[in-house]
């Protein structure tokens, strides 16, 4: 009778790890399951910190699972070189932030971009002011040789004297050592390698024109199913997801940390001073002088922290070149703009700029002209705005502007202005240049892509046309 009891009591027992159990294995199966590789040293970007993924990746990573019920398992590697290395041998399925390359769209396809970042020069603190890339002259220049960058140099300014190194940290030892002139690399991750290495002999002594459009790149054989997911969650992001995780990693903090040694020291004074007073007294006026001069440097220390906290703030949202808003700020105030005249259904009008022939402005005159152009190109578009009026660099010599409470025949006008007014401007250099415009007003039935599109298409229309001229699709 017992041993009956013992069978039956176990049976009810397996039989309720059954019900428990099974139902949670099922539904941890129908999640599907990718590999991912990253950069195992490349924060605040992401890295591997005791095996561990942290950085900005690892927070849109755990986005990623979440809006699209998927699961990513990490595959450990000890370099970006090894990472890329797994990703061409199908070893991962995707690496979740990185730049879009020639090279790489040969075993990757890409995602919208999610994160946007400035690339910056860093020399040491006596060297002189950088201006671009086309400004080095003879000097040595030091890349990561697996990056996007030294692709982009490579291809676009093959008389720098490169010499490829294994990593950032690699570059930035080798500028501190005077082995390298100046190291090339991204904003975010060399002010986060300059805190943690406490290095005050180099600094940031230029930028870059080339801007970080940081991506999911996933392997050709995966990217069917998984990049349409991925792009659709990026772009439903809400904009205060990307600046939360932005100043969750880019904001600079001072740690004051209290110097137990002085304060020993001082208790060691104060000590002796009751047997030696007088002599005492002016050793305990020096400790004072001392300690004054360091809560200086402290607080001299907090306000550049402070500054450069601000600076860095405005690279994020600002073209380092021309000084206009960038693309990634404009895309954000844009998808405001689009859900309020949604909302309301107001007249709101895109319009896309391309400097014409631009190319041959750089063949011709070279990149530094080039540069001047765009620049004083963005100072004249800067100056025929309207209050509340939106202009940014949209990449390269193409602009964006976003015109609210606009008609279509109000924009026409602004449009036409701005064409005339260039065409007659004297421009560094090469003098005169002329502007293609196309430009469309908001729709009831529009989407934020439709809306850009069409606007893309208007300008496309101009250009093929003709150039110089001004296209409207209503």
């Amino acid at each position: 009778m017992r041993w009956n009891s013992f069978l039956i009591i176990s049976y009810l027992a397996f039989g309720l790890v059954l019900l428990f159990e099974f139902p949670a294995s099922a539904n941890d199966s129908s999640k599907p399951v990718y590999t991912y590789c990253a950069d195992p040293d490349w924060m605040p970007y992401e890295g591997l910190i005791r095996g561990e993924h942290k950085g900005i990746s690892a927070e849109y990573k755990q986005i990623f699972e979440q809006q699209g019920h998927l699961s990513f398992k990490l595959v450990g590697t000890n370099s970006w070189d090894q990472t890329t290395e797994f990703l061409q041998a199908g070893k991962c399925d995707l690496t979740l932030i990185l730049n879009r390359s020639e090279q790489r769209d040969k075993y990757l396809s890409f995602t919208l971009p999610y994160f946007f970042s400035s690339n910056v020069l860093v020399t040491r603190s006596d060297h002189h002011y950088i201006q671009n890339l086309a400004a080095i002259g003879a000097e040595k220049l030091a890349v990561v040789s697996s990056y996007r960058l030294n692709d982009y140099i490579e291809k676009y300014h093959p008389n720098v004297n490169k010499f490829n190194v294994g990593s950032e940290l690699d570059g930035l030892k080798a500028v501190n050592s005077g082995k390298m002139d100046i190291y090339v690399g991204s904003l975010l991750s060399i002010t986060s390698k300059l805190k943690e290495l406490n290095q005050h002999d180099l600094k940031i002594n230029g930028w870059v024109a080339v801007q970080d459009e940081l991506r999911v790149g996933v392997i050709k054989s995966k990217a069917q199913e998984l990049v349409p997911k991925l792009n659709q969650i990026i772009d439903s992001l809400p904009v205060k997801t990307h600046n939360d995780i932005y100043y969750r990693w880019s904001n600079t903090q001072i740690v004051k940390q209290t110097d137990y040694t002085l304060l020993w020291q001082g208790a060691s004074v104060f000590g002796f001073a009751l047997l030696f007073f007088v002599w005492r007294y002016f050793d305990s006026l020096k400790v004072t002088r001392v300690l004054l001069k360091k809560n200086e440097q402290l607080e001299l220390l907090h306000s550049e922290l402070e500054q450069s906290n601000t600076k860095l703030k405005y690279l994020s949202y600002h073209d380092n070149l021309t000084g206009l808003y960038n693309r990634h700020y404009f895309l954000t105030t844009f998808k405001h703009m689009f859900n309020d005249t949604k909302r309301q259904n107001g007249n709101v009008v895109l319009m896309m700029i391309d400097i014409d022939h631009f190319k041959k402005v750089n063949d011709e005159f070279g990149h530094l002209v080039g540069d001047a152009v765009l620049k004083t190109f963005g100072e004249q578009l800067q100056l025929s705005l309207r209050e509340g009026d939106v202009a940014a660099r949209w990449g390269g010599e193409e602009f964006i502007l976003l015109l609210p409470s606009t008609s279509e025949q109000e924009s026409l006008q602004v449009a036409h202005r701005l064409k005339d007014h260039i065409a007659q401007f004297s421009f560094p250099e090469v003098q005169q240049i002329t502007i293609s415009i196309g430009l469309t007003e908001f729709q009831s039935n529009d989407s934020s892509n439709s809306w850009l599109e069409r606007a893309d298409c208007a300008l496309y229309q101009a250009k093929s046309s003709g150039r110089n001229r001004v296209v409207v699709i209503s």
